[in-house]
């Protein structure tokens, strides 16, 4: 049988097309994107796997550069991304928050002594360059009310490398950035913090508006793990 001259196979292959177009995502996996060299959501990414699978799901993680992993769930071409701060869904619309915070993180600006430590007042790093992740909203909303020339990285190893070199003098550091630096490969650096706590962020996980009958699960799952012990130390 034809309709419209198409065979069934035709109709068939036709009506396909269209569904995949509606849908951007085109894989049955649910995927959660990663930021790219963030310490705090390698650690976290077997964790909420866990989360997921406690409700149901087997879940697994994209790692992408910061930003992208943004406009990847916002497109829907992935299905959630692991964490980012309260005020990711202002930019990116398709994102919704699940309710409960996993942490909350203190946000620095620092860099070596003898370079950021010159400064003394915030008001004195307006037109100057001061290094930010990019993709980081408290970071660069931070930075939009100082003034500073941003020298955006593509991830944390990358903002650390930009600060020993010299490329600037300070940089934008949340505490797990710091704590990891000045344990890991920069420790033989005279890293420190300057301006200490210019910001307190809650960070959430994210799902895109598909799913969003799962937020009242995933809550509850969220919530059932921090009563054993906070999610990242």
């Amino acid at each position: 049988m034809a309709f419209l001259g198409i065979s069934w196979k035709g109709t068939l292959f036709f009506a396909l097309l269209c569904a995949l177009s509606l849908n951007p995502k085109a894989t049955s996996a649910f995927e959660i994107a990663m930021m790219e060299g963030h310490n705090s959501s390698a650690r976290l990414a077997p964790i909420l796997i866990e989360i997921y699978k406690s409700i149901g799901i087997e879940a697994k993680v994209v790692t992408l550069p910061s930003k992208r992993t943004l406009y990847a769930v916002n497109k829907g071409t992935l299905d959630a991304e692991m964490i980012r701060v309260s005020n990711a869904e202002k930019e990116f619309p398709n994102l919704l928050r699940v309710p409960p915070p996993l942490y909350t993180f203190s946000g620095h600006i620092g860099g070596l002594k003898e370079k950021c430590g010159k400064y003394r007042t915030l008001k004195e790093l307006q037109g100057v360059k001061v290094g930010l992740t990019n993709g980081i909203i408290w970071a660069a909303e931070k930075a939009s009310k100082l003034g500073v020339q941003i020298v955006e990285k593509k991830d944390n190893a990358a903002l650390l490398s930009g600060l020993v070199s010299g490329e600037y003098d300070c940089a934008f550091l949340a505490d797990p950035v710091y704590k990891s630096a000045k344990k890991g490969m920069f420790s033989g650096f005279d890293l420190q913090i300057v301006f200490p706590n210019i910001s307190k962020t809650k960070a959430f996980h994210f799902v895109h508006v598909r799913h969003k009958k799962l937020i009242p699960q995933l809550t509850k799952a969220i919530e059932a793990r921090k009563k054993k012990g906070s999610i990242l130390e």
